[in-house]
């Protein structure tokens, strides 16, 4: 496969994936927040999942996830918030929240003289959740600096809420991928399967 198909494919697959993460997040999660803990949905949400796409994206491509997530991100601006589509603001938060998951694992893969991308990839869950965690509190500064008001009190709560979201959503995530990889194991290891392809 040559490297520009596989640059597109790449491309189209996260973009996509970012894309259904936040409908998911916007039309099923969130409304079922606002019915269960109606006193947060105005403040955040308590399962994010676009920030595991990034974070996973990220993992797998490191710094050229920023690029393979760009379209989608348009896209999910474009969507969800149109209005912010034409302010510098919203392009410096939508910039930051996807520089922070690759700027996390460049960061834990410093030191010993190892390769990033092995180090990178050779994590185990932990070390994805740890990753999660710290580029959501990046992801969580930066949005409260943007909004230019003070930590303490009130968006403390706002900060905590946003990593708390993060966190879950990339729990969750890997839970589920997981889950699926074991499921796809037990079929094709059932007995009779390799008569069947035979």
């Amino acid at each position: 496969m040559s490297t520009g198909r596989t640059h597109a494919l790449r491309t189209g697959a996260l973009s996509l994936a970012l894309v259904l993460s936040f409908t998911v997040t916007s039309e099923v999660l969130y409304p079922l927040q606002r019915l269960f803990v109606p006193e947060t949905w105005q403040i955040f949400h308590v399962l994010y999942l676009p920030h595991a796409v990034r974070v996973i994206a990220a993992w797998l491509f490191g710094w050229a996830s920023i690029l393979y997530l760009a379209p989608g991100t348009f896209l999910v601006i474009l969507i969800w918030d149109p209005v912010a589509a034409s302010g510098w603001q919203a392009a410096v938060v939508y910039l930051a929240v996807n520089v922070a998951s690759p700027l996390t694992f460049q960061l834990l893969c410093m030191g010993r003289g190892a390769p990033t991308v092995p180090r990178r990839r050779a994590m185990n869950w932990r070390g994805l959740v740890l990753a999660g965690l710290i580029a959501a509190l990046m992801n969580a500064l930066a949005l409260v600096a943007m909004a230019g008001s003070q930590l303490f009190p009130a968006q403390l709560q706002v900060m905590l809420g946003l990593v708390l979201g993060n966190v879950l959503g990339i729990v969750v995530s890997l839970f589920l991928l997981l889950a699926l990889f074991r499921a796809n194991e037990r079929r094709l290891l059932a007995p009779g399967r390799g008569r069947d392809q035979a």
